[in-house]
């Protein structure tokens, strides 16, 4: 549990966000915790108090202090056909709270048909310098984001690279998840010998 700007942060365990009370009202979700049984804010203590539903309680909208760093994560896409994708691509699109992307019309045809629905933000060369920012201020603030490009791994042949650059400067995590590559397809499909 942590105070800022005469507001008490708590968080909660369950839906991995920070809720703001205002102080003294943490008793009341102690007290709720212990008539309902369940505990779903964590004050750091080993205390738990039950935010449930309550509508009375919002997620914090700005940064807490001593909050974990989000994570970026390099997601590979397919090359031709839309079914070379990992399920490993695909869990993480699903649960990111944000998508990068080199192209918002492109991307979408990928996240259509696999029915995944989450807010995107371009981050293509023209704008990189800008949205990377933007990125980066997002993964401080604990945001678990996803970057594709319009086919393949990201930082080939577009600018994932001065992103991934970026976050090693700033000491922020992220992590690549691989996929199909067009190089060694290509290896592999003309024959040529690579078993030395």
């Amino acid at each position: 549990m942590s105070q800022n700007n005469n507001f008490v942060y708590v968080h909660h365990v369950n839906r991995r966000a920070d809720w703001r009370i205002r102080p003294g009202e943490e008793n009341d979700l102690l007290k709720r915790d212990s008539n309902s049984g369940t505990g779903c804010c964590d004050d750091g203590s080993g205390t738990t108090a039950a935010a449930g539903r309550k509508k009375n309680y919002s997620p914090a909208s700005t940064p807490v202090p001593g909050k974990a760093q989000g994570m970026l994560y390099f997601c590979a896409t397919p090359i031709g056909n839309l079914g070379d994708i990992t399920r490993r691509v695909l869990q993480c699109l699903k649960e990111a709270d944000l998508i990068a992307v080199e192209s918002v019309k492109h991307s979408r045809k990928l996240l259509h048909y696999y029915e995944i629905r989450k807010p995107l933000i371009s981050y293509r060369e023209a704008n990189r310098e800008h949205k990377g920012r933007e990125i980066l201020a997002r993964l401080k603030a604990g945001a678990k984001i996803a970057l594709i490009t319009d086919a393949g791994m990201p930082s080939i042949s577009d600018p994932g690279f001065p992103l991934a650059r970026l976050l090693l400067a700033e000491n922020v995590p992220f992590t690549v998840l691989p996929g199909p590559s067009a190089v060694l397809t290509a290896l592999v499909h003309s024959g040529y010998p690579a078993d030395r």
